[in-house]
């Protein structure tokens, strides 16, 4: 079975929902060297939604699902994979128990667009389920760099 790598507003209870289960293995995973940014435009959310983009050296913190290949089926429906919004791109995740092999939903959009509060405040949630914030507290829609 397939892992997820889920960085943006992709939380535990979303894609529950989305999947209509909850009970797979769920970890903690950070992505190296590569950076959250936001690209495109979301009708959904009012802004720009995350995405992945090489940077050596920096970390993209998230978790890990372990999902079916019908799951990922579903999720492409949801990040728009055949209207072209988004694409799969595999990475090498590092989580408590090794790296893993995960899937990514990444933008297919290269134009830069600026979130709104309200999806920080979804990102921030993802990670915080998995992450302590700066300063060690939880993770605030602050602690979400824009790019």
């Amino acid at each position: 079975m397939p892992w997820l790598f889920c960085y943006g507003s992709n939380h535990p209870a979303q894609l529950a929902e989305r999947l209509g289960r909850g009970d797979w293995d769920l970890r903690s995973g950070r992505l190296d060297d590569y950076w959250r940014v936001f690209r495109g435009y979301s009708q959904r959310w009012g802004g720009g939604v995350a995405s992945l983009a090489p940077k050596p050296g920096q970390s993209v913190y998230g978790y890990v699902a372990r999902v079916s290949a019908p799951d990922l089926a579903l999720m492409d429906k949801y990040e728009g994979v055949a209207g072209g919004a988004y694409e799969r791109m595999m990475v090498q995740v590092e989580t408590p128990s090794g790296d893993v092999s995960a899937v990514a939903y990444v933008s297919t959009s290269r134009e830069r667009a600026a979130p709104t509060r309200a999806y920080l405040e979804a990102v921030s949630k993802t990670i915080g389920a998995f992450w302590r914030g700066s300063g060690g507290g939880p993770v605030k829609w602050s602690d979400v760099t824009v790019r």
